[in-house]
């Protein structure tokens, strides 16, 4: 429905570069990417109000590329969400509408699921100047829905609200997308916010577009060390593929002198035997192996000396030596409840366990 063909952008010393991005009907796409990596810039330029150096925009088989913002049919939710300070808060919604000069029953009928679904009529006669940051954003969300647009895009819209705030709206965002099938874009930083809410995932670094998947597989399989890292990964270490079979590989660890056993998996198809490679896993999908149960089959399974504990309410962060060749440093994230069952302490032994089936391979 909605595809981005070839664009680049030029700005001063930044380049933005997207080869090729598409968005299909009813699907919510999150870019994310850290501050300053582009991704205001690349809404701008489908908004139109920013002029591409090349390529094109097209909406439902359409180039949009030569027409203003007002006649791509897209519906904006700033930063700042912008409401009209003199206009109630439903009159804040209803604006759209209005500037199209006719609105039918079917349109009202639309507009009062909208505010039902956001939980927002109690507001509809308040001056937008007092409420608060996340009733300002949900009655700007109402606002872009009202008028059923092709696409909605929402720049960073959690960033300017408090946490309570955040949660709430992002879950209205989320029941606004599920319930009315509304094809919206957003970018954020929050990795977070991004898997929870995209049906697909692009991640955006440095002014280029790199990845682009359904999100479950962007979370599992970055495709390079810098987007994992970008993506939360503590644990990310080089190795070169020593074997491969249709069910395994063997991998060389050469930071800790030893070898680990992952899964074969389609990505897996990317590299061949003697590549050098990153492999990574995440600190939350690391084991940490009662002392006291046999290791049965498991793989990849170290000696590790624990030194720090890190209490964030109910996950424990830890820091970890694997006592290997030569030793290396890995963090583990594990639930409260779970670390008294392994018996977990700082300057203590532990046994840890790198399950195959979630250590990925990247470039």
């Amino acid at each position: 429905m909605i595809e981005l063909r070839d664009i680049s952008l030029s700005r001063g010393e930044f380049s933005l570069s997207c080869p090729a991005l598409a968005i299909s009907e009813g699907e919510c796409h999150v870019i994310v990417g850290p501050t300053g990596s582009g991704k205001t810039l690349l809404l701008e330029t489908i908004l139109g109000l920013k002029k591409q150096d090349s390529g094109s925009v097209m909406i439902s088989g359409a180039d949009v590329s030569g027409l203003p913002p007002s006649r791509r049919k897209i519906s904006y939710v700033p930063q700042d969400v912008c409401l009209f300070p003199h206009m109630s808060a439903g009159g804040n919604v209803r604006y759209g509408l209005t500037i199209k000069g006719a609105c039918s029953a079917e349109d009202e009928k639309f507009v009062e699921r909208i505010v039902d679904i956001l939980g927002i009529a109690h507001l509809s006669s308040r001056n937008p100047l007092t409420l608060s940051g996340g009733e300002k954003q949900r009655v700007a969300l109402a606002r872009a829905l009202a008028t059923r647009p092709a696409l909605m895009i929402l720049d960073e819209p959690f960033s300017a609200i408090d946490a309570c705030a955040r949660e709430e709206t992002t879950m209205a965002v989320k029941r606004l997308h599920e319930e009315l099938g509304a094809t919206m874009l957003l970018v954020t930083h929050d990795f977070g916010e991004a898997f929870f809410l995209g049906n697909r995932v692009s991640v955006m670094l440095d002014g280029k577009v790199l990845q682009t998947g359904f999100a479950e597989e962007v979370y599992r399989h970055p495709l390079t060390s810098e987007i994992a890292a970008f993506l939360g990964v503590k644990n990310l270490f080089r190795g070169k593929i020593l074997s491969m079979s249709e069910e395994e590989i063997v991998i060389d660890w050469p930071e800790s002198g030893r070898r680990i056993v992952t899964r074969c998996t389609c990505k897996s198809k990317m590299f061949k035997t003697g590549d050098d490679i990153f492999w990574g896993i995440r600190s939350d999908e690391i084991n940490i192996l009662h002392p006291e149960r046999p290791l049965s089959d498991k793989k990849n399974v170290f000696s590790a000396r624990v030194e720090k504990i890190i209490h964030r309410g109910k996950i424990l962060t830890s820091s970890a030596v694997i006592e290997a060749q030569n030793p290396v440093r890995i963090e583990i994230e594990i639930h409260h409840a779970a670390a008294r069952r392994v018996r977990l302490a700082e300057n203590s032994s532990a046994t840890v366990s790198l399950n195959p089936d979630w250590i990925f391979m990247c470039l």
